[in-house]
């Protein structure tokens, strides 16, 4: 082998060894903006569901307050129901309404205006509702469902709250029930 065919070879080597590292260097470049846009992403995922969950949180904690109310008038109406829930929606807010269901029945809504529909539904009849009632109710947790399709329209989350009152022998009974 000639001393220009050895030059050949060497060359045809480095070329082919250079063509190997820009190919590996572009892949590990290509991984890492891949990386970065995925961090960019979940960060912007993140502060997304910190004020979701910071806004939910608020929204729930004022509902808290209404059990209160319905445990010192658990037999209100649905004048005494407005009067009470009405300055929930005062504020800022994301609550689209709120109904009160004692023995599973949707009797109170508020507002009335435009959610007349869900008055009277007995969740017992919805499966696709009843699920997560009955599950809040058994575990007496807040139980979050959704996205549902309403039966006044549209579509929502919805937080289930139970509300156990007292009884008479120092127990508590689910609202309606008593």
């Amino acid at each position: 082998m000639s001393r220009r065919s050895l030059h050949l070879v060497a060359a045809l080597l480095l070329c082919c060894g250079l063509a190997l590292a820009a190919y590996f260097a572009e892949k590990i470049n290509r991984e890492q903006y891949e990386s970065d846009e995925r961090a960019k992403v979940l960060y912007g995922l993140t502060v997304v569901r910190d004020a979701l969950d910071s806004n939910l949180t608020s929204d729930i904690q004022l509902v808290r307050g209404l059990i209160g109310v319905v445990a010192l008038a658990p037999d209100l109406d649905q004048r005494q129901f407005d009067i009470a829930v009405a300055p929930l929606f005062a504020g800022r807010t994301q609550l689209r309404n709120i109904g009160a269901a004692p023995d599973m029945v949707i009797r109170f809504v508020y507002p009335l205006k435009g959610n007349e529909q869900a008055v009277g539904l007995d969740y017992r009849t919805v499966p696709a509702q009843f699920e997560a009632v009955e599950k809040a109710r058994l575990s007496r947790e807040i139980v979050l469902a959704g996205p549902l399709n309403l039966v006044q329209g549209g579509v929502g989350l919805v937080a289930r709250l139970p509300i156990y009152l007292p009884d008479r022998n120092g127990g508590r009974v689910f609202l309606g029930n008593r």
